[in-house]
């Protein structure tokens, strides 16, 4: 071998591994705090849905796309519903006022253009029946203003 060749630096398997494991670590440590965040701000509100909703598993994240300006500001909410979002509007509707209530409670949805309730029923073996309802937060809070008597459907549109 020609003794320009040999001035390659190798590095050793020891250092190889140190480096994938440190890329490994701090890979994690910037995903966790880009998680954190996003949803640190809304916790008090994911914990409140999930003694309210039994079983639901709230995710809540909110704010405004910021590649596109002029965006309305959008609450978004996951949440696992027992019954099928698809085929039961009506009680979808009530749920989704349900949900806005606790919310509200929790922060000002008025900060808010718009609330995305994105509802899914998991069933074993079959497909998951999902649903997204996107309601005006007026709207919402319109409805959570009127006595409980009232027509308990948000406005169809």
């Amino acid at each position: 071998m020609a003794p320009a060749q040999q001035s390659i630096r190798e590095l050793s398997g020891r250092w190889v591994v140190t480096g994938m494991f440190g890329f490994g670590i701090v890979a994690t440590g910037v995903l966790y705090t880009y998680w954190q965040l996003q949803t640190a701000p809304f916790m008090p509100v994911q914990m409140a849905l999930a003694e309210a909703f039994a079983d639901s598993s709230p995710r809540v994240q909110g704010g405004q796309r910021k590649m596109h300006q002029n965006t309305p500001v959008i609450l978004r909410v996951v949440m696992r519903v027992p019954f099928d979002p698809i085929r039961d509007e009506a009680v979808a509707r009530r749920f989704l006022v349900d949900v806005a209530r606790v919310i509200n409670g929790q922060l000002d949805l008025s900060e808010y253009d718009q609330l995305d309730l994105h509802l899914y029923q998991p069933n074993p073996e079959r497909a998951i029946q999902q649903k997204t309802y996107r309601e005006p937060t007026r709207r919402l809070l319109d409805q959570l203003a009127t006595p409980a008597s009232a027509d308990p459907t948000v406005g169809d549109d």
